[in-house]
């Protein structure tokens, strides 16, 4: 087995999400949700949907960047 090889088994087991299983605390964020949900479903085209799961991903990271950046500011007193 190559390291390829596990790497993706890695990655497409860390990708079998349900978002079913993330709950979201805001009724407004739950109502933005449901609205983007049924943009995304009415997408056929294969590659867009791909390049959404990519942005996603990587506005995810980003945002994780952010907020340990933020964790790592000093308050001034």
């Amino acid at each position: 087995m190559n390291g390829n090889h596990t790497t993706k088994t890695i990655l497409l087991t860390r990708l079998n999400m349900n978002p079913d299983d993330i709950k979201l605390e805001s009724m407004g964020k739950s109502f933005e949700y449901e609205k983007v949900a049924r943009e995304i479903d009415s997408i056929d085209d294969v590659k867009v949907l791909r390049e959404i799961a990519k942005s996603y991903v990587k506005l995810f990271l980003k945002q994780k960047e952010t907020i340990t950046s933020i964790a790592k500011m000093k308050i001034d007193d």
